[in-house]
């Protein structure tokens, strides 16, 4: 069993993430990002398992908070 987040925990937290896909969000809407043929930079695909990351453990938090 693990130890609830204070206060100050959720709430850093939800900035980091926020900012993680705010990032993401950027990248995926800026033209300047693209390189010639159309496709992302390699600096959007580094986001990804950031973001599979966050959803993983927000799942995880979630099952444990309602257990």
């Amino acid at each position: 069993m693990t130890k609830s987040l204070s206060d100050f925990q959720r709430v850093f937290l939800l900035f980091v993430w926020l900012i993680a896909f705010g990032i993401v969000i950027v990248l995926g809407l800026d033209p300047r990002a693209r390189s010639s043929n159309g496709e992302l930079i390699e600096v959007w695909r580094l986001f990804i398992p950031l973001v599979v990351a966050g959803l993983v453990s927000l799942m995880v938090h979630l099952s444990n908070h309602l257990k």
